[in-house]
């Protein structure tokens, strides 16, 4: 440790010129500084379009194709608060950055990839995840995608492709699960929402006929 103190006391910075031909201002330097960083980030994301890539190695990383995230971005439009500023995030990026998140659950191996390296994990993906999220939890989307089959016209196809499965007279498969809480508001009583498994959690339900949530029910516990 002390001769790598005695190297660098005595290394000579004459050759580094930190300002260049501009004014030595500290502080000016380094804002100049992080807004050449904050436009090459945007820079780089911009340049990045994931819908070049193959739609195997799409479906990989965001779980549908191209053309299905390009629908649920025109379905998510309305419900997701827009802003004017030149860099703002576009919508198809932030329905990739949550797809992504949901798809692995990790912000690391996200923040890893080219296309989503150009957003901070702290408030660029947080407010991503915040948004989308939302939008995908609006009392409109829930009741335009999340419907039980009431009547028979509806009910009829979904008993017989399950009926080609091999489950006659089956409307849908039912499974619960609990679905962890890293945070609870304040106003809320810890006690109800304790799981037989000693940590904070939603009781969920879903039925599905296939690949598809007919039915949802999410509530604490009694």
């Amino acid at each position: 440790m002390f001769i790598l103190f005695r190297y660098l006391c005595s290394v000579n910075y004459d050759y580094f010129n930190y300002f260049g031909d501009r004014d030595h201002n500290i502080v000016a330097e380094h804002r100049r500084r992080v807004n050449h960083q904050v436009h090459e980030r945007f820079r780089i994301r911009d340049n990045n379009d994931p819908l070049n890539m193959s739609v195997p190695m799409f479906e990989q990383l965001y779980r549908m194709p191209q053309h299905a995230v390009v629908d649920l971005c025109n379905i998510l439009r309305p419900f997701v608060p827009q802003r004017s500023s030149p860099q703002q995030i576009p919508l198809f990026r932030k329905v990739l950055i949550t797809l992504s998140f949901l798809a692995t659950g990790s912000y690391q191996r996200m923040l890893g990839r080219s296309i989503d390296s150009a957003v901070s994990q702290t408030t660029g993906v947080s407010r991503c995840l915040r948004e989308i999220v939302t939008a995908l939890n609006h009392e409109q989307i829930l009741n335009r995608f999340i419907r039980f089959p009431l009547t028979r016209e509806e009910r009829a196809p979904i008993i017989q492709r399950n009926e080609q499965l091999g489950l006659p007279r089956v409307l849908g498969l039912i499974d619960g699960f609990l679905l962890r809480l890293s945070y609870l508001p304040h106003n809320l009583e810890r006690r109800s929402f304790y799981s037989r498994k000693g940590f904070l959690a939603l009781n969920a339900q879903l039925v599905s006929p296939f690949l598809a949530i007919i039915h949802k029910l999410l509530k604490w516990f009694e």
